[in-house]
Formats: C-alpha cells, sequence, structure tokens
C-alpha cells in the first residue's frame, strides 16, 4: 500500500498522516502549497463509511 502521494501542484509527498488531519474529504489543502485537492473517487458508500467514522 502506498503510504504518500504527490501533490498535483507541487509534487511534495502527502502522506497519510496529513490525510487524518483534514476534517473531511471537501475539504482537502496540500500541507505544503495549499492547493485545494479533489476527491474524484467519491462514492455514496465512502460518504456513508466517512461519515459513520466522525460521528460515532
Amino acid at each position: 500500500m502506498k503510504k504518500s502521494t504527490p501533490c498535483p501542484g507541487c509534487q511534495k509527498p502527502i502522506t497519510v498522516e496529513h490525510f487524518e488531519d483534514f476534517s473531511s474529504p471537501f475539504t482537502m489543502k496540500c500541507p505544503h502549497c495549499r492547493e485545494k485537492l479533489k476527491e474524484t473517487k467519491m462514492t455514496p458508500w465512502l460518504l456513508l463509511l466517512s461519515f459513520l467514522y466522525w460521528f460515532t
């Protein structure tokens, strides 16, 4: 499993720890250059899981 992915703006690595710090999948920004990141694989199932994770 990949531990990081490059930012599309600055190419610096964004790690799993950075993703844990985001308050929701809709407010993701690169911690280095602050470019907004878009989640393109957002499905109703993923939304349900994230809702249950944050509110249970």
